[in-house]
């Protein structure tokens, strides 16, 4: 598991935790990536602007096969 955090600043006062998981699948690595907006000052609709990036993401993943390097 790798985890990392976006540090407010002066000038982008936002902070997100990112967490990306590897997981053996079969042949293959199955990665999820997530996050948490853990401040957005001015944004009240922080849920909903994170649920519907999740979900576009969601919706245009697409699984990927094949090996990277090989050939």
């Amino acid at each position: 598991m790798l985890t990392w955090r976006t540090v407010p600043t002066f000038f982008v006062p936002d902070s997100t935790e990112w967490q990306l998981t590897m997981e053996p699948i079969g042949s293959g690595t199955r990665i999820t990536q997530s996050f948490q907006v853990l401040r957005a000052p001015g944004c009240s609709t922080v849920s909903t602007l994170g649920s519907s990036l999740v979900t576009k993401i969601a919706t245009q993943s697409t699984p990927r096969t094949g090996r990277r390097g090989s050939g």
